[in-house]
């Protein structure tokens, strides 16, 4: 954040520090993404757990927590800010994981290519 005037930078008379507006104005979504990837990577994380889950119970599996991963689910959708996409909101709360599932999966594709 910076600690001058709106409009006057480190070098006097030069808005912004000499940088261009656009340099400034890239800064700020930056740390905002990286809070919202972070419960987005959880949630997706919960996603791929509930499946696996819901896999074991398919094969005969005994000792699954279904309602242990739909709670985290839930949970972790209590805590996603409000400009998260309103999309996602909607796939989780009318429980459509999968879809849920693909767009966060695009989602963390995009801000993490390397990953």
């Amino acid at each position: 954040m910076l600690c001058h005037p709106p409009g006057q930078g480190k070098l006097r008379g030069q808005p912004h520090g000499g940088r261009p507006r656009a340099t400034v104005a890239l800064l700020r979504p930056v740390r905002y993404t990286a809070r919202v990837m972070t419960t987005e990577q959880q949630l997706l994380a919960a996603i791929e757990a509930l499946d696996e889950a819901a896999a074991r119970v398919r094969q005969g599996g005994e000792d699954v927590d279904l309602a242990g991963c739909l709670a985290r689910i839930d949970s972790l959708a209590a805590t996603l800010p409000p400009e998260t996409d309103p999309q996602l909101r909607h796939f989780v709360q009318q429980q459509s994981y999968q879809k849920a599932r693909r767009l966060l999966e695009r989602s963390v594709a995009r801000t993490n290519p390397g990953a």
